[in-house]
């Protein structure tokens, strides 16, 4: 990491930023009108793709685990080319394959972030067969249609416990993706520039997470033509945070000093 990402990581870090989840929806929403044909037209081929593989057994998963996360960046190169005035093309969405791009780290980072979800999920995996094993020591096995005995309170708290830290990562490692493409950072290195930047205001976060899920919601209320607005505004409106904050395009007329605020 380079001393002036490492300085400005520090500086959001510690004296906060402003968050606006209007305005990064707004931005998504603008960027998206400015290429909705494009847009539109990525998400019929991802569609594509994912449902090809699906009926591919196996290698079909792993080919998904591994072209996702790389074709998922695409939206993002699109609207920070979008922001910087550059010529888009529908092929810019799937720039994340050139090696600047670091596509091997994507999939690293996929991989690492998805085995260490799973460890959380330990505490409730343990208390589970411990439960299990309480009730066949009993003589109680429960059938494969009827699990509810296993629903102790102590798998609840195990359950609880899980959920914590997976709520907590899943919304910390959410600019893991763009510090690699935008900032050319190796997974581990962006997992933890975005859990630092993101858990200063993970709460806001969480909430424009909500929002965005509400936004997904109200698009299926309109059935295909409301979702294929509604996700790449919302695609758009997460890089435009990450934008924002970090301060990427730099040479616009953002400044980081707007977004940073002394917390006392």
């Amino acid at each position: 990491m380079d001393s002036n990402l490492q300085s400005k990581i520090n500086d959001l870090t510690t004296h906060g930023y402003n968050f606006e989840i209007g305005r990064y929806i707004g931005i998504g929403w603008e960027h998206f009108k400015k290429n909705a044909g494009l847009y539109i037209g990525f998400l019929f081929v991802l569609l594509l793709i994912n449902i090809v593989l699906s009926f591919i057994p196996f290698i079909g998963s792993i080919a998904s685990a591994v072209l996702n996360p790389i074709l998922g960046v695409g939206a993002a190169i699109v609207a920070n080319r979008s922001m910087r005035n550059e010529s888009v093309s529908f092929s810019n969405f799937f720039d994340g394959f050139q090696s600047e791009n670091k596509p091997g780290q994507l999939i690293l980072a996929a991989i690492v972030m998805g085995l260490l979800m799973v460890l959380c999920l330990i505490p409730a995996i343990a208390m589970g067969a411990s439960s299990f094993m309480s009730l066949a020591n009993s003589g109680i096995v429960p059938g494969p249609d009827d699990f509810s005995a296993i629903f102790t309170p102590g798998f609840s708290i195990g359950i609880l416990v899980s959920m914590i830290p997976i709520i907590y990562l899943s919304v910390a490692w959410g600019w893991t993706n763009f510090f690699i493409v935008f900032k050319k950072l190796d997974f581990w290195p962006a997992m933890e520039a975005s859990r630092k930047v993101i858990t200063k205001k993970w709460l806001m976060l969480f909430l424009f997470g909500i929002v965005l899920g509400l936004l997904a919601m109200g698009g299926m209320l309109l059935l295909v033509v409301g979702l294929l607005i509604a996700i790449p505004v919302i695609m758009i409106a997460q890089f435009a945070a990450f934008e924002q904050v970090i301060g990427l395009n730099e040479e616009s007329d953002m400044d980081l000093s707007d977004h940073l605020i002394d917390e006392v």
